[in-house]
C-alpha cells in the first residue's frame, strides 16, 4: 500500500508565501536605493530635470543623488544646477506674481566620491539663479583649477604678500584638486541649504577635455539683456531696495509702485495718477572676455556720488589692455546702497496690431515712454546660456562682494573709493520685479486702471540712448530683448519672449 506524504504541501505554501514577501521587499528595496545612474566620455554632456518640491506636501528632492560614470582622459568635470526663467514666469499668479517669490530656492550642489562619502566639490545658492562645479582631473593640492580668475594665478588660499584668496575650500564654490585620472564613478548631490518648497530645477554635466590653447588677442565681452519676464502690475514690500515680504499688494489697492517711486515721479514733474508696470530683467554676458567696469580714485573729476567709469580688457593669459576706456559715469544708488553704472534702458511701446494673428509680423509701434532705471551693478547670477558649456567659473559674485582685494583694497560695487563691477564670461544678472525703480509708467484710464491693449517692453544693455553705448563688445548687434504682451481688464498675459527688437 503506498503512503501518502502530505507535508511538503504544508510546508511549501509558506516557503512560497515567504518567497514571494522578500521578492516584493527586495523590489521595494531597490526602488527606495536605486540611484540613477549615467555615462559621460570626453567631449560629452549630459542635460537632465530636477525633480519639483511640493509646496503643500514638500514631496520631492529634499536630498537628490545620480551617478556619473566618466572615461579617463578628460581634463575637466563640470555640473551645474539652474533654475529656469521660464518656470518662474509659468508659475505666477496674482497679477503675474508668486506670493513665495522671493522664498524657497536654497539649493546646495555636491560633487562627491563613488560612495558619497568625501566632499569634492561644493557649494549654494538662495538666489533662485545658477550654480556650477568644477573638477580638475591629475591635479596636485594647491595647483589652480581653472584659468584667469582675478587672482593674479595664485593657488587658491595663497597670494604673494600671503593675503587669503577667495573660493578656497570651506567657502562658497570651493573645488578640491583631484591627483587621479578622470576615469572613475562620482556622486552628484542636490540637497536643501533652507527652503526649496515650490520650486523645481535642472541639471547638466559635461566631461571636458584639453583646452584650447589661448591666443594673443583681446577677449572682448558680448552683452545682451534678458528678455523681460515676471510682468505684474502688483506693488513689492521692500525695505532698502529688495524684498521686505513675500505677498506683495496687488489689485485694485495697488498702483505698481512703492511710495518712494510714487514720490519721485511727483517730484519730477508734478501730481497725476500714476501705475507702474513692473518686471524681471537684467544684462548678460554671453562673449569670451570679462566684462568689467572700474574707476580710477585719482581721477580729479570723480565727485561724493558719481565716479568716471573705465572699462577693462584682458588677454587670455590675465595680462589687461592698456590703457583702459573712458565709458561713461558710475553713480551711487541711495536706495540700493550701493554703486550702479548708467548702461540699462527700458522702453515701453503701445503697439497697434493691424492684424491680430500669429506670427505678428504686422505691428505698429506706438507712444514710446522710458524707464527711470538705466542703473545696474552688474554680478555673476545665472548661466546666461544653458545649452553652452563655454562659461567659466564664476569669479565677479566673490569679487564684486568682498571688501577687501589683495592687491587694490576695496573695489567692489559697495567700496565707496574703488568700486568696480562686471560680468564674468557666460554669466549673467537679474533685477527681479521687486527692486527699487524696476518699472516703466504704464497708460491708465480715468479711474486710474491700466489700458487695454497690445504692448512692447523692450529692453537694451549698453544703449545708445542717454549718451551711453560705449562699451566695446565683440558683437554690437544684439544688446535688445523684447516682450510682447496684451492687458485685459488689468490681466497680462504675455505672447512672445525673445531676442531682439520685435516679434
Amino acid at each position: 500500500m503506498k503512503t501518502r506524504n502530505t507535508t511538503p504541501k504544508l510546508i511549501a505554501m509558506p516557503m512560497l508565501l515567504l518567497s514571494i514577501a522578500l521578492a516584493l521587499m527586495t523590489v521595494r528595496s531597490a526602488a527606495v536605493t536605486d540611484v540613477p545612474t549615467f555615462s559621460l566620455t570626453v567631449g560629452e554632456h549630459k542635460f537632465w530635470d530636477g525633480e519639483y518640491v511640493d509646496t503643500s506636501t514638500g514631496d520631492g528632492c529634499d536630498h537628490c543623488e545620480w551617478k556619473l560614470v566618466t572615461s579617463d582622459g578628460a581634463k575637466r568635470l563640470k555640473v551645474a544646477l539652474d533654475l529656469p526663467l521660464d518656470y518662474r514666469n509659468d508659475r505666477t499668479k496674482d497679477e503675474g506674481v508668486h506670493p513665495d517669490a522671493s522664498a524657497g530656492r536654497a539649493f546646495k550642489l555636491q560633487i562627491l566620491d563613488e560612495n558619497g562619502n568625501e566632499v569634492l566639490a561644493n557649494t549654494t545658492q538662495g538666489t533662485g539663479y545658477s550654480i556650477e562645479l568644477f573638477l580638475c582631473f591629475n591635479k596636485q593640492p594647491g595647483e589652480p583649477c581653472e584659468p584667469f580668475q582675478f587672482d593674479n594665478g595664485m593657488p587658491c588660499g595663497q597670494a604673494a604678500d600671503g593675503t587669503l584668496l577667495f573660493r578656497c575650500e570651506g567657502q562658497e564654490g570651493f573645488s578640491k584638486a583631484v591627483p587621479r585620472s578622470s576615469g572613475g564613478t562620482w556622486t552628484i548631490r542636490v540637497s536643501s541649504d533652507g527652503d526649496i518648497l515650490g520650486w523645481k530645477f535642472r541639471m547638466r554635466a559635461k566631461l571636458e577635455g584639453a583646452a584650447p590653447a589661448s591666443q594673443n588677442t583681446p577677449q572682448l565681452p558680448n552683452l545682451r539683456a534678458t528678455p523681460p519676464f515676471e510682468l505684474t502690475f502688483c506693488e513689492p514690500l521692500v525695505s532698502a531696495g529688495f524684498f521686505a515680504g513675500n505677498t506683495p499688494v496687488c489689485g485694485s489697492n495697488s498702483n505698481g509702485l512703492t511710495d518712494g517711486e510714487a514720490a519721485d515721479l511727483v517730484a519730477t514733474d508734478g501730481y497725476k495718477p500714476r501705475r507702474g508696470l513692473r518686471f524681471s530683467a537684467g544684462p548678460e554676458n554671453v562673449g569670451d572676455g570679462f566684462l568689467e567696469i572700474r574707476t580710477h580714485p585719482d581721477d580729479p573729476r570723480n565727485t561724493l556720488t558719481t565716479r568716471v567709469a573705465f572699462q577693462r580688457v584682458y588677454y587670455p593669459d590675465g595680462t589687461p589692455v592698456v590703457p583702459d576706456r573712458e565709458v561713461g559715469t558710475m553713480e551711487f544708488h541711495q536706495s540700493h546702497g550701493h554703486w550702479h553704472y548708467q548702461f540699462f534702458v527700458y522702453e515701453l511701446f503701445e503697439v497697434d496690431v493691424t492684424q491680430p494673428t500669429k506670427p505678428w509680423k504686422k505691428i505698429k509701434l506706438g507712444q514710446r515712454i522710458v524707464g527711470n532705471k538705466v542703473g545696474f551693478c552688474p554680478s555673476d547670477e545665472r548661466l546666461a546660456d544653458w545649452n553652452r558649456f563655454y562659461q567659466l567659473r564664476r569669479a565677479r559674485w566673490a569679487n564684486d562682494r568682498t571688501e577687501e582685494d589683495p592687491v587694490e583694497g576695496g573695489i567692489s560695487c559697495l567700496s565707496p573709493d574703488r568700486p568696480m563691477m562686471g560680468l564674468t564670461p557666460g554669466w549673467g544678472d537679474l533685477y527681479e520685479w521687486a527692486r527699487v525703480e524696476q518699472f516703466v509708467e504704464f497708460p491708465i484710464n480715468a479711474d486710474g486702471s491700466p489700458r487695454d491693449g497690445y504692448y512692447l517692453l523692450r529692453a537694451t544693455v549698453d544703449s545708445t540712448l542717454n549718451g551711453v553705448g560705449r562699451l566695446v563688445e565683440s558683437n554690437e548687434d544684439d544688446n535688445t530683448s523684447y516682450v510682447f504682451f496684451k492687458v485685459t481688464n488689468g490681466v497680462i498675459e504675455i505672447i512672445k519672449r525673445d531676442y531682439g527688437l520685435e516679434p
